[in-house]
């Protein structure tokens, strides 16, 4: 006896049937699982926080890695950035507290909190065993009256962060915060930091000449703080600098070419409200040309300044106040 044809209702379902076989034998899902551990880690954190307005609304569920903030490694499914900063101008910032079950994150590499209101937080000197993490950016506070991060800067950095240090942080940003204190040579364990950024805080003292050995930086803000002292020549050996701010301190003293010696990339130059001697040779012609140029109050001498004149792609430029007595250039 001869078969009919099979019905196309019946190979549909065959069809369907070993489809769902090979996904559960590779494994099941497309994207990253969640992991348990971890998955109760941000449950323990999410109880620590308070949030208004409901942004973590979504950490329900088993799929963590489905979360909002939460980014998860497509083969290992451990998280491995966690992005809780605030997307809004002056509502929704999450309060509370940080807790210590962020260490069972263990593979984090990025971790974002800024724009919310950790009202008097000190910054938690657990973050420093997070040995993976490579960008930290921590609260950045509009208000300071009301809404601060403060802490001493140098133990921060010697036992807050010493952990990541060790493991190339890329980005450090305490900017807007309040933090007191002095800069040390600690810095130079940040060996691979290409954004550094502690503006707008109350730090103090001068600024260490092992900022020199941060090779791989490109951003460096110190504005808007209480830093003193001169300058040190150990900037010149930044050689993929792009912005360097230190407006608005009590900086003095001298700053030569050698200042500048290897920053033949450096874009933006904000040193106004210092009291900073610039002493570059007549003939001195820069490896750089910037776009923003800020010298308000530093001394550039009586006569228009020959390296300014080799600049030609700037769209601001301040030298207010700066002792130039002479005539305008062409």
């Amino acid at each position: 006896m001869q078969s009919g044809p099979i019905p196309i209702q019946l190979l549909l379902v065959l069809s369907i049937l070993y489809t769902a076989s090979f996904l559960s034998s590779a494994g099941g899902e497309a994207g990253p699982r969640c992991r348990d551990d971890e998955r109760r880690a941000l449950w323990d954190i999410r109880r620590g926080l308070t949030d208004p307005i409901g942004r973590l609304s979504s950490w329900v569920g088993d799929d963590c890695c489905a979360w909002s903030g939460v980014r998860c490694n497509n083969k290992t499914s451990h998280i491995v950035a966690l992005d809780l900063h605030n997307p809004y101008d002056d509502y929704g910032e999450l309060g509370g507290n940080i807790i210590s079950s962020l260490l069972h994150l263990k593979r984090l590499t990025f971790l974002d909190l800024s724009g919310n209101d950790f009202d008097g937080m000190q910054i938690p000197e657990f973050l420093g065993s997070l040995l993976r993490l490579r960008h930290l950016r921590l609260p950045k506070m509009l208000d300071l009256s009301s809404n601060k991060v403060d802490g001493e800067i140098s133990k921060i950095i010697h036992v807050g962060l010493s952990g990541c240090s060790r493991f190339s942080l890329e980005v450090l940003n305490f900017g807007r915060n309040q933090l007191t204190g002095q800069l040390s040579d600690g810095l130079g364990q940040f060996k691979m930091l290409k954004t550094l950024n502690l503006d707008d805080n109350m730090i103090s003292g001068s600024i260490p000449s092992s900022i020199g050995v941060l090779s791989n930086l490109r951003e460096l803000y110190f504005g808007d703080n209480k830093l003193n002292g001169s300058v040190p020549k150990t900037l010149g050996q930044l050689s993929n600098l792009v912005v360097l701010d230190l407006n608005f301190n009590s900086l003095t003293g001298l700053l030569s070419d050698a200042h500048f010696a290897n920053t033949m990339g450096l874009k933006a130059l904000f040193l106004s409200s210092n009291s900073i001697t610039f002493v570059f040779p007549s003939n001195f012609v820069p490896q750089f040309q910037l776009t923003n140029i800020h010298l308000g109050s530093c001394q550039l001498g009586t006569r228009f300044p020959a390296w300014l004149q080799t600049q030609h792609q700037f769209s601001t430029l301040d030298i207010s106040n700066v002792g130039i007595s002479d005539t305008m250039p062409d």
